[in-house]
């Protein structure tokens, strides 16, 4: 898969293989990139398998949603940010099996 990240003006393109989890990629993107943050625009490609967290707004959580088969993806954007210092990604993605 590749994504297209936005970076003060920049585009960065991010290769995820076949097998490699994309969360921890898009946090180990902000750190090579020397980046404050990073916004997701665009991503063409499949997942086999994701864990979707889906709001309870009554709980106030996210619920796992556990997804596997091919899942094409339609749509995923968000951004990468440092909370307490660490890289965390924010993604919202849309899938199609």
């Amino acid at each position: 898969m590749i994504v297209l990240l936005v970076n003060s003006g920049e585009l960065l393109f991010l290769r995820v293989d076949r097998g490699e989890d994309v969360m921890p990629a898009f946090c180990r993107a902000l750190e090579e990139s020397g980046a404050a943050s990073l916004f997701v625009a665009s991503a063409v490609g499949a997942f086999s398998r994701a864990e979707f967290g889906v709001f309870d707004i009554e709980r106030d959580v996210f619920d796992p949603a556990p997804r596997e088969g091919f899942l094409e993806v339609v749509s995923l954007a968000g951004n990468v940010v440092r909370r307490d210092g660490k890289p965390f990604a924010h993604i919202h993605a849309v899938c199609s099996n």
